[in-house]
């Protein structure tokens, strides 16, 4: 898996300190990989994974939508997080 998304492993370095928002990852992976992820890549990807797990789910604004939305938080299955922003581990 890592061979055909090789931000995984990134993924996984980053979450040993807290959860993160799909745009949060995405944004970062970009910045990382010369092809990284969008947003609903990531969502659908972790979703799969047993690896990670969706601590809880975070409403945010946009510049492109006039109203909030709802955008998921995902942590590591096996560890505990804090279930408010910036979500730090237990």
């Amino acid at each position: 898996m890592a061979k055909r998304r090789p931000w995984l492993n990134d993924v996984l370095r980053l979450m040993d300190e807290r959860a993160y928002t799909s745009p949060e990852l995405a944004e970062l992976m970009q910045a990382r990989h010369r092809s990284g992820p969008c947003a609903k890549e990531v969502t659908l990807v972790l979703k799969r994974d047993s690896r990670f797990r969706l601590v809880c789910e975070s409403t945010t604004s946009s510049l492109m939508r006039n109203s909030s939305h709802v955008v998921p938080v995902f942590g590591l299955a096996d560890a505990n997080y804090e279930t408010t922003q910036p979500w730090r581990r237990l």
